[in-house]
């Protein structure tokens, strides 16, 4: 397993389903289904989690939004 996790954000059960099995055999995987949501894992989480990977069209908080917000709090974390 890695040393970090991936957490996948999509507001999509199937998109995040199956990204989980892609994702899951080579890391650690987190899922949230929006913004907010993330954001709450990486307080819960936090420096174990290494790269987000964001839906950007998503309710309660987009990926555009998400991406701002970690760029600003969580700059050590990469974004895809």
């Amino acid at each position: 397993m890695s040393a970090y996790s991936v957490l996948f954000v999509d507001d999509e059960p199937i998109t995040r389903r199956i990204s989980l099995r892609l994702l899951a055999p080579h890391f650690d995987v987190i899922e949230a289904d929006n913004g907010v949501q993330a954001l709450a894992q990486i307080d819960k989480f936090g420096a174990r989690i290494g790269v987000v990977v964001t839906d950007i069209k998503m309710e309660k908080m987009d990926g555009l939004s998400l991406i701002d917000n970690i760029s600003i709090h969580h700059p050590d974390i990469s974004i895809i």
